[in-house]
Order: C-alpha cells, then structure tokens, then sequence
C-alpha cells in the first residue's frame, strides 16, 4: 500500500527537527518520545492553526482524516500508516493540516457514529450544549439512552466524554428555552450525577420545563445561573403527587445537594399558580437523610413545599411500600416560599412540613410570602427540628405545631407580618416545642390554641407580653413539659412587666403551676445551677435586683409564699412565708434546723429573746439532778473564762472583743472524770462532717463519706441552768 508521498511525510518539532512517518521506520509511540519535554507542535508549521491546549502530546498524536474505508487513494492524495498498520487516506496538498489537528473534529453525534476507528482515537463534538471530548473504547457502555457521557459507534465501539469536572443537562439534551419538555433529558443527568459523584450544573437563563423528577442519593444539583429554573411543565398543570419525587425503591438518601434553583409550578402570574395545582407538593425529601438545601426557591404548590419525614407504610408515612427509612440531619440555608400549602387538608399548610419522624433537621433564613390558608412551618409528628431566624408575610400562622407527638422543636427568631396568627397549636401539640423570640405586627395574635394544645413561647416586643396556660383536661393538673428560654428576650421598654398566666377565667378552682425544669442529670453534676436565676438584673446603674412575689388583689385572703425541696415525686416544703399572720415559718414542725455546723449564721437580731418549748406536757422522765451531775454542774461554774474568738483576732487584730464562756472540750472531759458522757446530755454538742467532693456510685446515689471534720459547742440556755441548780 506504501506509495512515495506516504513514505516521506515530514513534519519539524517546535527546534526544528525533521519527524519522519515511514513504513518500516520508528512506530508512533517512539515517534512521540522524540518529541521534546511534551511541547506542543508550532502553530506556524504550514499556516496551520494550534492544537487543541486541553489535551497531552500524547493524547493528541492521532490524525484527523476524511476518510478511512477506501484504500485507494484518490487524485492528490496521499495515504498514512498509522500505528496499527491502518492506511489513512487525507489530501496531499493538506496532508501537515490533517496530521496536526490530531483529534477527529465533528459536528453532531451522527457524524462521529459514522466514523470506523478503532479504540483510542478521540472525538471533538461540536454539538451546542453536547460539546466535548470523547475517547473511543472497545466493550459495552453502561445504559445512556440519552448520550450525554456514552456514544455507540456504528462499528461496534463507543465514545465516551472525558475530561469533565460537571455534567449540564445540555450533555443529555435538554433545551433550557421555558417551552420543551425535557423531562427524559434532565433525569438522565440526575441520575449519572447519583451513580458518578458529578454535579449537574444548570446553566440556561431560560427554564427548564419537566413534568416529574426523581431525586437520588448522593446528587448534587447546582444553579449557575442568576435565574436557574425549574418549571413545571404545561402538559402537567393540574397534576398530584410531587413535582420532585423519590421512588420507593427501599433505600435511604443520602448526601444530597441543591444550591441556587428555584422550582415553580409558574413563573408569570404565580399568585394563582397553586389555584391551578392544588393536588401537587413541590419536593418530596421522604427518607432524605443529611442533604443540603441552599438558596433554594419553590412557588405555587398546593400541598406544600418541601417535605420532610420518614418513609413507611399508612397515612403518615405516605403510603410507602417497600422503604421504611427516617428523614433527618438534613441542613437548609435561605430557602423562600411563595403560595404553597394552601389545599393541604391535614392543617399543616406552610411552605416546608416536618411530617413523620422528620427528625433533627437544622434550617435558617426560611423565607414565606404570599401564603393564604398558610404558612411557613408546620411539625406534624417531627422531634428535635431547630429552626434559627425565619420570616412569615401575609398568610394564616407561621408556625403550626401538631399533635403530642411533636415535641422539642426548636424556632428562634420568627418575624410574623400580616398574620392571622404567629404560632397555632393543635391536636393536643406539646408544650416541650419552643417558640423563642421575634417580631409581629400589631395585628397578629401571637398564639392560637386548640383545646388541649400548649405550646412554649417566649417573645420580645415592645409592649407588655402575656402567656396564656390553657387547661389540659378537668382534672386541673397539667405537666408543662420543659420551657426552654435559652436566647429569650423580653425588653422592658415601657416599665411593664412580662406575664405568665395559667388557668381561664372560666375555671376559677385551678391553681397554676409553673415548673422550670433542668435536664442535666448524672453523677458527674458537682455544682448545678438553681433552675430560676436573676442575672444581672441592674436598677439605677448599680446593684442586682431580683423580686419573687405572691401576690393576691381579691382582698385580705390567705397569701404565702412557699418554698419546696426533695425529690420530684415527694418535695418536702421547707420555708413559707406567710402574709396573713406576718410570719415566716417552716414548712414542717419541728424538722428543719436554721443553719448546720458547717454553715453558721454570723448574728440573729431580734426585738426580743427566742421562746423555747417548755410545756410540761411534752416532756417525760422529770427527775432531780444526781450526786454526779451536781458535782459536775459545781466544776463548770469555774470552768468560766474569758476569751476572744479566732477569726474575730485573724480580722480585728487587738479590736477583737471579749467574749465569756465555757470550752466545749473541758466540759465533756469534766463529765468523763465524773463517770458520765457529756454526749448523752442536750447542753453538749459534737458535730463531724465531710468536707470534699461529692461522689456517686454506678446508680448516680451519693456515696456516704467518713467525716474529716468535727466541731464543739455547747446550749447556753440548758448549760446555765444546769450550773444554777448546783449553787
């Protein structure tokens, strides 16, 4: 086959050495080893332009050509072996131009099928948005019906895209032009981003127009356009279901990702656009577990928004089959709603619902406008969701709570403009969800509760704030969970007060309760806070004020203050402060002592003397004093001395003061050298106890501990009288 122009086709490196293509010379690979360290070929060989910069020497050592199926070669033409032994035929006069451009330039995949190469040959395809660089392969391509990454050849071998870092569904054959259906083409690069770990970029200005997608694990969706869209489709207006579905194909989703697109059912005229779908939800996150939402935007869906919960069988798992999987850890960032939820009939009408054990997802910057017969959050049967900063306009509640099984939600910051309502409760919704702060206009109610419903909310505003406790049942007992005001502000602007009120007017025996409850449990809690602290609560530019009142303006009717101790079950009321008789007095007779040995009151000051028991009724076994005690009772009188005290000198120096008395130590050694135990005698006291740190055992009790400290003292009352009966 070999001719003279073929065994001499020359071409020069970029210094100018010749590199010859013989029949029988140097093989191709050795023909690229002498090209030195990978430079590119001059662009001004021949006129010729430059090679294509994205690709190797290596990778561009191939020849472009017209034709490989004739053998013959034409008039002015010239025929190259290549490394294969593979005649090519190209135009003598263009022969450099053919053998430089080294990649087989096409413009439509049709043209590449018609190509017969072989295996490592590449394709530039130069079709719109299906661009890119193909190598060729031998073998079977995985399914591509739509070739966006896998064109198969018409000699049997495929090309496959290389040299990509994301993926568009323009590479699959979408038109972003607001008209197409591309449906097929967008869930095809969805899916090769869920099995490849390759982001699908959407870059048209223009809308994407689908009826129905499918989410996957492990997707990533990015919007590089300012507008990126994602539209329903004409053809579909009207439809149920989700526009943004997941197929119950029993597995949980993982790690997905979308950033900067928005979902509509409408672009123009979107506020009847849920009018027009009222059966359909936006995107369906059932079983979606640690995905991130960023900058996303869903108009007009009548069921909904997004959807978060747990994938199972029954109404609330929304009928699934085969996946029984949770929807939690799920993150989004600024995601706005406009007319959503509006037909839903479950009352969880808002822009993203927490259905089924939709569980510790975290949201911030939740956006909702435009929402009639909605709003902006709703928890139906969800746990432990936080939502930090959101924003409600002109629409029913923006927040809704449902059911007891809904419990310590978390929302801080809900600003509520033209609401009927800043928080709804129903279904019996538990108290243990908490609404923290805020902004609502004037015409908003702030909460509105069902019989039975309760939920936590504490608020800042500038005028005086009231809770209001409905009752539970007609038992007139209501456990209100935990009331978490970590973050709450309450700004008195105007000097008035901030209330909480329990019980209606309607039932006048109910006695309201208000439990502040820490959690923190455990054995290793060695200094835990009080469960209600005045911090820093500071009148006239100095000092901490704090007041606790018990307070009642229906006349002069019996008022106390009471303070309890003890376990939950059984508290042991320990101080009252009573305001009917102007006294303050233990809870209990005779069972609480004013200070212990180890924490003393410095001085009691009284207008008179104490009054001690001594009514002969309650006392038994009256005798007179023994030979023994007497003499004792004789010795203590000169046990008598002067003395200061040694904290008073360490402090006072010689300004201490003088103090008479006995010592505790000699009166128990005087009893001892009579035959007696000064322990049995009321006048003498020996108190031990330990001084250290607390320690538990494997049940969290505390482990008793062998005292290591003991103090002496005496009862000045019976110790003076017992030296009087002796004179």
């Amino acid at each position: 086959m070999a001719n003279a122009d073929q065994n001499n086709v020359t071409k020069r490196s970029s210094k100018n050495r010749p590199l010859t293509f013989a029949e029988g010379d140097q093989n191709l690979d050795e023909l690229i080893n002498v090209i030195d360290d990978n430079q590119a070929l001059d662009e001004d060989v021949n006129g010729v332009g430059g090679v294509d910069e994205r690709l190797t020497d290596v990778e561009q050592t191939r020849v472009r050509y017209d034709e490989l199926n004739s053998t013959t070669a034409g008039e002015g033409a010239s025929l190259v072996t290549l490394e294969n032994g593979e005649s090519v035929q190209t135009d003598s006069e263009n022969k450099d131009t053919e053998i430089q451009n080294r990649v087989i330039r096409v413009s439509s995949r049709t043209e590449m099928k018609a190509y017969d190469v072989p295996a490592g040959y590449q394709f530039s395809l130069e079709e719109g948005g299906r661009s890119g660089i193909f190598v060729v392969k031998t073998g079977t391509p995985p399914s591509d019906p739509q070739e966006g990454i896998y064109i198969v050849l018409n000699n049997g071998n495929y090309a496959e895209r290389f040299d990509f870092d994301y993926i568009t569904p323009e590479m699959f054959g979408a038109v972003g032009d607001g008209l197409t259906d591309c449906t097929t083409e967008m869930q095809a690069s969805w899916d090769y981003s869920s099995n490849n770990h390759v982001p699908v970029i959407l870059t048209s200005d223009q809308p994407y127009t689908v009826t129905k997608l499918y989410l996957k694990k492990n997707i990533t969706i990015l919007g590089a356009a300012d507008n990126a869209t994602i539209l329903l489709h004409s053809s579909a207006t009207g439809s149920s279901g989700f526009f943004i579905d997941r197929e119950d194909d029993g597995i949980r989703y993982f790690y997905g990702r979308i950033e900067n697109v928005l979902f509509a059912t409408a672009i123009s005229g979107v506020s009847g656009a849920q009018d027009n779908n009222p059966d359909l939800a936006g995107i369906c996150m059932i079983a979606c577990d640690s995905w991130y939402l960023k900058n996303v935007r869903v108009w007009g869906f009548g069921q909904g928004g997004i959807l978060l919960g747990r994938a199972e069988g029954g109404n609330e798992g929304l009928g699934f089959v085969n996946t029984t999987e949770d929807g939690n850890y799920n993150t989004f960032h600024h995601i706005y709603f406009v007319r959503c939820g509006k037909y839903r009939t479950d009352q969880l009408n808002a822009g993203i619902i927490f259905l089924y054990k939709a569980n510790s997802n975290k949201l911030s910057s939740i956006y909702a406008k435009g929402m009639p017969n909605a709003g902006c959050l709703a928890f139906g049967h969800a746990d432990d969701n936080a939502v930090y900063g959101a924003t409600a306009e002109s629409g029913k509640y923006a927040v809704i709570i449902s059911g007891p099984e809904s419990r310590e939600n978390m929302v801080y910051n809900i600003r509520a403009e033209g609401m009927e309502a800043t928080v709804r409760g129903i279904n019996n919704a538990d108290p243990s969800n908490i609404i923290v702060g805020g902004r609502r206009s004037s015409t908003n109610t702030l909460r509105s509760m069902e019989s039975g419903s309760n939920v936590s909310v504490t608020h800042y505003t500038d005028s005086p704030f009231t809770y209001r406790i409905p009752l539970q049942n007609d038992t007139h007992k209501r456990d209100f969970g935990f009331i978490d005001v970590l973050g709450a502000k309450c700004e008195d602007k105007t000097g008035d007060p901030f209330y909480i009120i329990a019980g209606t007017e309607n039932n006048p025996d109910f006695i309201p309760r208000l439990q502040l409850k820490s959690q923190a449990t455990g054995p290793n809690i060695t200094d835990p806070i009080g469960s209600i602290e005045f911090y820093n609560a500071i009148v006239n530019g100095g000092g901490v004020n704090a007041r606790i009142d018990a307070l009642f303006d229906g006349g002069s009717a019996r008022t106390y203050l009471s303070f309890k101790t003890g376990k939950d079950n059984n508290p042991i009321e320990a101080l009252v402060i009573r305001a009917l008789d102007s006294a303050t007095v233990p809870g209990t007779d005779n069972a609480f002592n004013l200070g212990i040995s180890s924490k003393r009151w410095a001085q009691i000051y009284a207008a008179n003397g104490t009054i001690q028991t001594s009514d002969e009724r309650e006392k038994e076994q009256q005798r007179d004093l023994t030979a023994s005690e007497s003499a004792v009772a004789k010795e203590l009188k000169s046990k008598i001395k002067a003395f200061k005290w040694s904290e008073a000198v360490k402090s006072k120096g010689d300004d201490a003061r003088w103090h008479f008395g006995v010592m505790a130590q000699e009166v128990e050694r005087v009893f001892s050298e009579n035959g007696l135990d000064a322990n049995e005698y009321g006048l003498f006291c020996k108190d031990e106890w330990y001084d250290g740190d607390v320690t538990f055992d494997e049940n969290g009790e505390v482990i008793e501990m062998e005292p290591n400290k003991e103090r002496y003292g005496v009862r000045y009352d019976q110790l003076l009288a017992f030296i009087i009966s002796a004179l």
